[in-house]
């Protein structure tokens, strides 16, 4: 899924990413849990294919759902995926995003 950066993102050997940039978000669908924390760590890649790794949501304009709100997930059975799809609590959406439960660790 492509997302706009809200801040600069400077990494470790000084490369930075420009708050406004557009990147596409990226999990690792392959190996879930290695990239699934309640950190929130993903991947993103620029359009000209500069990539990092992030291990917050905000600088890609997503905020975690309230605790109210991640207990209703588990109750009802349906979630949804940090894109925003709807998906089983332990699911992953099309687009290869993860449940905000799993993100959250709660399963």
């Amino acid at each position: 899924m492509t997302k706009t950066l809200t801040r600069d993102i400077k990494t470790k050997k000084g490369i930075v990413f420009a708050a406004g940039e557009k990147v596409t978000v990226a999990f690792d669908v392959k190996n879930p849990l290695c990239d699934v924390k309640a950190s929130g760590v993903y991947s993103a890649t620029t359009s000209d294919g500069r990539r990092f790794i992030s291990a917050n949501f905000a600088t890609i304009g997503l905020k975690m759902p309230s605790l109210a709100t991640l207990e209703r997930y588990a109750s009802e059975g349906i979630a949804k995926s940090v894109f925003g799809a709807r998906v089983e609590p332990d699911g992953w959406d099309a687009q290869g995003s993860p449940s905000w439960l799993l993100v959250a660790g709660v399963i």
